[in-house]
C-alpha cells in the first residue's frame, strides 16, 4: 500500500514535447459546423529511487538503513521511459431545421508506454531474465457519440437525446507472472453502449430548472490497467464503470446595474453504479485498482458567486455526497454493505474572496488580493462501519486549509508579479490516502506578455 513516509533522495523528471492542431469550418450557409482537435505528445521520463537511506519529514536522514534500497517502490528502480500519446476529437453538427441540430462526434486516443530499467524488476521467462519495461504497453480508446438537440416554445425548453459507444483495447506484459515459459502478454478488450437525455426549462431570463438521465460508461485509463511498474500493480481484469445517473438542478443569476451580480446553483444526483474503479491495498507496500461491484450514490452540491459592490468578488461551494457499498458479490464480505467507499469524503466546502485595487499610486496599475478557505470532513482510507470507533490510524481527520495571495499588474507593460501562500496557518493536512502534504509554502511568479 502507499506508505506514510517522507521522500528525501528519490527523484522523477519528465520532459514532454506536444504538438496540437485545431480546425474549424462552417459550410452550406453555416448549416454544417465542423471542428477538429488533435494532439501528439512524446515524453521522456526518469525515475531514480535506489537509495538505502530513510528520511523523516524534516528532511533529516535516519540512522536505520532501508534494506530494500528504495524509498518509494518495493525494490530499487532507475527506470527511463519513452512514451508516445496521441488523441483526436472530431465534431460535426448539422442544423436540420430551425432550432433542431443533429451532431456526431468521435474521440480516439492511443498510448504506448515503453522504457528500460537496469536495476528494477525482472521476469524469468523460460530461464531467461527479462526487463518488462522493454515490452511496450498499449491502450486504444474510441468513443463515438450522436446527439439530437431541439429548442421549443421560443427557446424556453431545450431537450437533448444522445447515444455513445465506448470501445477500448489494452495490451501489456503481466509483471505478476512467475516462472512463465512464454512471454506473459495480456490483452483486454471491451465494448459498451451509453445513452441519455436532458431537459432544461428557462422559466425566466434569471431562473431555469434542468434534469437529466444518463447510462454512463467510464473506460479504465493506462495507470489503472497497467500500473506503474512500482507501487501500483497492474490489473488486467479491470472492467469499465457502468452507472445510471439521475440529476436535478436549478440556477438563478441576476445582474444589478454594472457592478452588482449574484448567482446560485443547486444540483442533486442519484447514482446506481456498477464496477466502480477505485484504488485498493494489495499487500503491505503496494496497491492496485479494483472494481467495486455495486455502489449506491447520492448527493447535493450548492455553489454561489456574487459581487456585492464594485471590485469585490465572493464565491462558495458546498458538497455532501454518500457513496455506499451496495453489494460486492462476496458472501464473506457482507459486512461491507452500507459502508462508505474508502478514500471519498462525505462533506467538503470552500469559500473565497477576491478584491481588486485599481489606479494604485496615481497610476493605472492594479493589485488583486485573494483568500480561500477549504474544509474537508473526516473520512476513512478503508472500510469502516463507524468513524468514532475505528482505528484512528486509518482515519483522515478534519482538514482546514487557508490560502492567500496577490497579483500586481503593470498596466500597458505586459508585466505582472504574483505571490501565492498555500496553507497559511501551517495546518496538518493529508491527501486521500493519509499521506501528509506540505505545510505552509510560498510561490512567487513573474509573467511577461509580449
Amino acid at each position: 500500500f502507499i506508505i506514510n513516509t517522507s521522500v528525501g533522495e528519490a527523484e522523477r523528471e519528465v520532459n514532454t514535447f506536444a504538438q496540437r492542431l485545431n480546425y474549424k469550418k462552417k459550410l452550406f450557409k453555416d448549416k454544417l459546423n465542423l471542428r477538429y482537435h488533435g494532439v501528439l505528445s512524446l515524453a521522456k521520463s526518469q525515475t531514480r529511487d535506489s537509495t538505502t537511506s530513510i528520511f523523516n519529514w524534516r528532511g533529516e536522514r535516519l540512522l536505520t538503513p532501508n534494506n530494500s534500497g528504495s524509498e518509494i517502490f518495493s525494490i530499487p528502480t532507475l527506470r527511463e521511459g519513452r512514451d508516445l500519446g496521441t488523441a483526436h476529437r472530431f465534431n460535426a453538427g448539422y442544423s436540420l431545421r430551425e432550432n433542431v441540430v443533429f451532431t456526431i462526434s468521435d474521440f480516439y486516443s492511443y498510448s504506448r508506454i515503453k522504457g528500460d530499467d537496469p536495476v528494477g524488476i525482472r521476469l524469468d521467462i523460460d530461464g531467461q531474465s527479462l526487463d518488462p519495461n522493454t515490452i511496450p504497453s498499449r491502450l486504444n480508446r474510441n468513443i463515438f457519440g450522436a446527439e439530437l438537440k431541439t429548442e421549443l416554445f421560443k427557446e424556453k425548453i431545450t431537450a437533448i437525446a444522445f447515444y455513445k459507444n465506448y470501445d477500448y483495447k489494452a495490451e501489456s506484459i503481466d509483471i505478476l507472472q512467475v516462472n512463465a515459459t512464454l512471454l506473459p502478454v495480456r490483452e483486454v478488450q471491451d465494448n459498451n453502449n451509453g445513452y441519455g437525455f436532458a431537459l432544461k426549462y428557462q422559466m425566466s431570463p434569471k431562473f431555469f430548472i434542468r434534469s437529466s438521465f444518463e447510462k454512463a460508461i467510464r473506460i479504465p485509463n493506462e495507470n489503472e490497467v497497467f500500473g506503474d511498474f512500482g507501487a501500483i500493480l497492474p490489473n488486467f481484469t479491470l472492467r469499465p464503470e457502468n452507472s445510471n445517473n439521475l440529476n436535478l438542478g436549478v440556477s438563478f443569476e441576476s445582474q444589478v446595474g454594472n457592478d452588482k451580480f449574484i448567482s446560485l446553483k443547486v444540483d442533486g444526483f442519484l447514482r446506481d453504479q456498477e464496477d466502480l474503479i477505485r484504488l485498493d491495498q494489495f499487500g503491505p507496500e503496494n496497491s492496485r485498482f479494483i472494481n467495486e461491484d455495486q455502489v449506491d450514490g447520492m448527493g447535493i452540491e450548492v455553489s454561489t458567486r456574487m459581487i456585492p459592490w464594485n471590485n469585490l468578488r465572493l464565491s462558495g461551494n458546498f458538497t455532501y455526497q454518500s457513496n455506499e457499498i451496495g453489494s460486492n458479490g462476496d458472501l464473506a464480505s457482507e459486512g461491507s454493505i452500507g459502508v462508505q467507499v474508502p478514500n471519498i469524503p462525505r462533506l467538503f466546502y470552500n469559500v473565497g474572496a477576491n478584491y481588486t485595487f485599481n489606479n494604485l499610486f496615481g497610476s493605472s496599475n492594479s493589485l488583486d488580493v485573494f483568500w480561500t478557505y477549504f474544509f474537508t470532513d473526516r473520512f476513512s482510507i478503508n472500510e469502516v462501519q463507524d468513524l468514532d470507533t475505528a482505528n484512528p490510524d486509518f482515519i483522515i481527520p478534519e482538514q482546514n486549509i487557508h490560502n492567500a495571495g496577490l497579483t500586481y499588474v503593470l498596466d500597458g507593460k505586459g508585466l505582472s508579479f504574483s505571490l501565492n501562500i498555500q496553507n497559511v496557518f501551517d495546518a496538518e493536512i493529508f491527501d486521500n490516502f493519509r499521506i501528509p502534504r506540505p505545510g505552509v509554502n510560498y510561490a512567487f511568479k513573474i509573467n511577461y506578455s509580449l
